[in-house]
């Protein structure tokens, strides 16, 4: 003899439906949220991220020259249009690839005052004189080491290269991410020595 079993499934009620649509909802809003969160911290150009020290005195740092015995203040060439370039021999491709634009800057923007300093970071100086007799070394150009970068950390860099301008007040008038091409050097330059910089 067979039973028969009936099984009944419950018909969904509304507050079961209701609950399935707020879990739903509660992930689809957490994923734009995380997209909108991921995109704007992520989706921006590192390039165009402005430095905090825009308009602001430039760090007073001293380092030791490369090249020559002595150090280097950069208040000490206050007065004068800076380039502060920070690079590094194992910056490969991207310092390498800009160092022509900053060597053929720093030439033609010698008779207008404007003084260059490249700041070698977390480099051996015998790494960066190479890397320099092999791409050039720059006329009107101070070559600095910062073994443990703290020249670096005082003008708030994520990494090499990055290029700032300061003008002859000791102002930093704009901040470089990356790369630099001589065209973008030579309009921010033309910009500070007309006395309009950024």
């Amino acid at each position: 003899m067979t039973e028969e079993v009936t099984v009944e499934i419950a018909p969904e009620t509304p507050q079961r439906n209701l609950k399935l649509w707020i879990t739903t909802g509660l992930v689809g809003i957490a994923f734009i949220v995380l997209a909108l969160v991921f995109n704007s911290r992520f989706g921006v150009d590192p390039r165009v991220v402005e430095s905090p020290l825009i308009g602001l005195s430039a760090p007073n740092v001293e380092l030791a020259y490369i090249d020559q015995g002595g150090t280097l203040a950069i208040g000490d060439l206050k007065g004068e249009v800076v380039v502060v370039n920070f690079f590094a021999s194992w910056c490969i491709p991207a310092c390498r690839d800009e160092h022509p634009s900053l060597t053929a800057a720093a030439a033609d923007y010698e008779s207008r005052g404007v003084h260059f300093v490249g700041i070698a970071t977390s480099d051996k100086p015998a790494d960066t004189m190479r890397f320099l007799d092999t791409y050039g070394w720059g006329t009107n150009y101070s070559y600095l080491d910062d073994p443990d970068s703290r020249a670096g950390v005082e003008f708030g860099t994520f990494g090499v290269p990055e290029t700032f301008v300061i003008d002859a007040a000791g102002r930093v008038t704009h901040k470089f991410t990356g790369p630099v091409t001589y065209n973008e050097l030579a309009a921010e330059l033309d910009r500070v020595l007309a006395g309009t910089g950024s």
